[in-house]
């Protein structure tokens, strides 16, 4: 069970993430609505962050925005933690060559984060928000990512996130490891059902200049098998025009 001091950072970070979104000053009213948190202790994360200097409270208007204390943290990162633009040209022409979301994750913790999305204007898409995270053994990309990895980390990775789940949702260690000697085997992993029912994920892992990443698209069900292998080629054919030689497919199944 999270701890309360662990909600009250989520929170904090949920309402930057609102404001962000929102791209506008919003009132106390807005934040409580919009984001289903208590007034009371909502009230009292702002009235902290006002008073670090992280937001400005305008008391006529009765709204609270960033400040530039918030809006230079964490500046210096962007050039570290920017994609290879290499990557986003071929991020771009897979999209265009699949017609379907196209993602790139690397490995934070236990968990994978969306380093860049490459979405269209269709309707029926649901698009994850870059920066977000899910469990690595949970998801496509997350799989993919662990099949990099040695035995010890990868025990590891499961035993931790083990630790966190309900009892009811723990996962099987013969499960993950299995789906990470196919993609040993194959290059890439598909998960299906994980973000919503019917939608999966295919991906493969690369090396970038020696970074471990995970590039993947976001499809039905019935698409990825139907179409798998010329996704597959679609990937790997992107990749190797935009980004080689620097750009390795480390196993056999997509070289």
């Amino acid at each position: 069970m999270r701890s309360e001091s662990i909600r009250s950072v989520e929170r904090i970070f949920e309402i930057l993430e609102l404001m962000d979104a929102e791209q506008r000053p919003l009132n106390m009213t807005e934040i409580v609505d919009w984001l289903g948190f208590p007034a009371s202790s909502t009230a009292v994360l702002l009235r902290s962050m006002v008073a670090l200097g992280y937001l400005h409270h305008d008391r006529s208007s009765r709204r609270y925005s960033p400040t530039v204390r918030l809006a230079h943290l964490g500046a210096w990162a962007g050039p570290h933690s920017l994609p290879d633009r290499r990557l986003l040209a071929a991020m771009r022409e897979i999209r265009e060559r699949t017609e379907q979301i196209v993602f790139l994750g690397h490995q934070n913790d236990i968990r994978v984060q969306y380093l860049h999305i490459e979405a269209g204007e269709r309707a029926e898409e649901v698009v994850p928000k870059v920066g977000v995270t899910r469990l690595l053994v949970h998801s496509g990309l997350g799989l993919a990512l662990m099949s990099l990895f040695n035995g010890n980390a990868v025990y590891s990775i499961i035993r931790r996130t083990n630790l966190i789940l309900p009892e009811a949702e723990t996962v099987d260690t013969e499960v993950v490891q299995s789906a990470i000697d196919a993609c040993r085997t194959v290059g890439f992993v598909v998960s299906e059902n994980t973000l919503r029912v019917g939608h999966g994920t295919l991906g493969i892992p690369v090396l970038v200049v020696g970074r471990q990443l995970a590039v993947g698209i976001g499809a039905s069900v019935p698409f990825l098998h139907q179409s798998g292998g010329f996704v597959l080629q679609a990937i790997k054919e992107s990749l190797l025009k935009h980004v080689s030689p620097d750009v390795i497919l480390p196993f056999p199944g997509v070289r």
